[in-house]
């Protein structure tokens, strides 16, 4: 079984609502309706694949169950520290729009990058593939595409906050 890794991600700029998994956007951008389903999506799924427990989350929590500020110089050692304890033998990640790779003697995590929300016109992804015997076979893929269409809709669609995000993308994506 491949398990394909694949965040949508723009920041919450004006209003804290609660992010779900994957899931985070602009309150004033949605129908009010849509509320009570985005409260109801985990900030965290655990599931199996192979006998190889996966988290997935949209970024780490702290003790309380609230996201963490992102952390700019991640390493192996502290996210093992933050996940100590837990079952998974991978976690998957987001928010942060750079692509980490880390592997300890517990586990592995990655965040896949930027799926289409780059400063260039290239979306990262990330493929699974844990073969029946739970060994883990992890890579990392770049798929050029025309961006053109999408800077251009931030214009035509007057999305709120549109050069905080665009300037949001590109500085996470250098730093």
């Amino acid at each position: 079984m491949e398990l394909f890794l694949t965040y949508s991600k723009v920041k919450n700029l004006e209003v804290k609502v609660r992010k779900g998994l994957i899931i985070t956007g602009l309150q004033n951008i949605w129908d009010k309706k849509f509320l009570p389903f985005l409260c109801r999506i985990p900030k965290s799924i655990v599931t199996e694949i192979n006998g190889v427990k996966i988290r997935l989350i949209h970024y780490h929590l702290d003790g309380k169950g609230q996201f963490l500020p992102i952390d700019r110089n991640p390493s192996s050692v502290k996210l093992e520290k933050l996940y100590d304890g837990d079952e998974a033998e991978i976690v998957c990640f987001g928010h942060h729009h750079i692509l980490h790779h880390f592997k300890t003697n517990n586990r592995l995590f990655i965040n896949p990058g930027a799926l289409g929300c780059n400063y260039k016109p290239i979306a990262t992804y990330s493929t699974v593939l844990i073969k029946d015997n739970g060994s883990i076979d992890c890579n990392f893929k770049e798929v050029r595409y025309d961006n053109s269409e999408f800077l251009i809709s931030y214009d035509r669609l007057q999305v709120p906050a549109k050069d905080s995000i665009l300037n949001i993308f590109l500085w996470e994506s250098t730093s």
